[in-house]
């Protein structure tokens, strides 16, 4: 388990090519804290990935962003769990948690479970998932312009994650 705490964070994590386990605490306990979470999952044959995210809003007017893109190829495997806590008393809190899933896979398996737990009324607080497969009339627009498919869904996928040319 790996924890940080707030202030002003961007926290990254990248996940290429290899089965992996990783739970993350993000305890913002000062008033003010700002935490911002990005991660990149690639999975290819039959490696297997379980997410486990919890943000923690113990102080007023805290803010965090997380968000966790995933390209699954072949049989990979995604367990994804997002939490975001509010406790008592803590007014003011924005929190966004968001998980996708690109499914490049004829056996990928993706289980995601965003959920919320919110002991304060006045705060900002909302998830969301997506998972998909690329977009047929993209993958054929591309190939129609000479590429092939294998390159096409390549570049979709570069799209998708955020790769940008150099």
């Amino acid at each position: 388990m790996q924890k940080i705490e707030g202030k002003k964070i961007k926290y990254r994590f990248n996940l290429p090519n290899s089965g992996y386990d990783k739970k993350l605490v993000v305890d913002l306990k000062n008033k003010n804290d700002v935490v911002d979470v990005r991660g990149i999952i690639v999975g290819r044959g039959n490696e297997k990935f379980n997410i486990n995210i919890e943000i923690v809003h113990r102080a007023k007017n805290t803010s965090a962003r997380t968000v966790v893109k995933a390209v699954l190829y072949d049989s990979a495997q995604l367990n994804f769990k997002g939490c975001i806590k509010v406790l008592k008393g803590m007014r003011g809190c924005d929190s966004f948690l968001m998980q996708r899933t690109l499914v490049l896979g004829e056996n990928v398996q993706v289980n995601s479970k965003p959920h919320l737990e919110i002991e304060e009324n006045n705060v900002k607080c909302s998830h969301s998932v997506s998972i998909a497969r690329p977009n047929e009339e993209e993958v054929f627009y591309l190939m129609s312009r000479g590429l092939s498919k294998d390159f096409a869904i390549n570049l979709i996928a570069d799209g998708f994650i955020g790769v940008r040319p150099l």
